[in-house]
């Protein structure tokens, strides 16, 4: 179940602390991200090449969990595929 975040957190959100958090990601993390903000296209335009710079290549979640033999459960929420 996930928890609003209120709108004025969000706005104090930089995109440079967006990039910088995603570009932490290991192996089976999931990085998830919403156009709810005008920067978000900005954000992924950076996270994305390096991601796939670093090697990672991008997938659906299901792809991911079926690559890694782990079965999905409906209703459970996930954070990586580990």
């Amino acid at each position: 179940m996930s928890t609003p975040v209120p709108a004025a957190f969000l706005s104090a959100i930089s995109p440079i602390c967006t990039v910088a958090e995603a570009l932490k990601a290991v192996d089976g993390d999931i990085v998830l991200m919403h156009d709810v903000r005008d920067d978000t296209a900005a954000a992924a335009e950076q996270i994305i090449p390096a991601l796939v710079e670093q090697g990672y290549k991008l997938v659906t979640v299901s792809e991911m969990f079926e690559a890694k033999g782990i079965a999905l459960e409906n209703g459970k929420a996930y954070r990586k595929a580990r």
